[in-house]
């Protein structure tokens, strides 16, 4: 009984292969056990891989060179952009506050209010002046 437990303890338990991780490519037949452990590629897709690396590596290479030499000429001209802004922004400021400066408030005989108070004190005085006249007091 000990005997028959054991052995479905030991089928049931979740074996890994026990293998040393490769160094090295090695080739494996159909069939055989690996030496090592590892991911295994087919021969099309390592020979794909193989010409990505030989081929378009550099040419990934260099286009990352021109895409970060051309972002660094974008971001130098954006600071000298806004370091110009900048500098435009303060001439102005000091142009307001000077034209500020020298604008005199307005004549008082300007002023709406003044204008409004005029026209009702004549506008009052015309009004009694009119009813008077047409209809005087009896």
């Amino acid at each position: 009984m000990r005997a028959a437990a054991l052995v479905v303890v030991l089928v049931l338990l979740p074996w890994r292969a026990i293998a040393a991780t490769c160094s090295e490519a090695v080739p494996v037949e159909e069939g055989l056990v690996a030496p090592c452990s590892g991911l295994l590629v087919p021969p099309d897709e390592a020979t794909h891989a193989i010409e990505c690396l030989r081929l378009r590596l550099p040419e990934c290479r260099s286009r990352g060179e021109l895409d970060r030499a051309r972002l660094s000429a974008d971001l130098e001209a954006q600071r000298k952009i806004a370091a110009i802004e900048r500098s435009r922004a303060e001439v102005l400021s000091r142009e307001l506050d000077k034209a500020a400066r020298t604008i005199d408030p307005p004549p008082l005989w300007k002023h709406p209010a003044i204008w409004g108070s005029v026209g009702l004190v004549v506008g009052s005085f015309a009004t009694v002046y009119l009813i008077t006249r047409i209809d005087p007091p009896r």
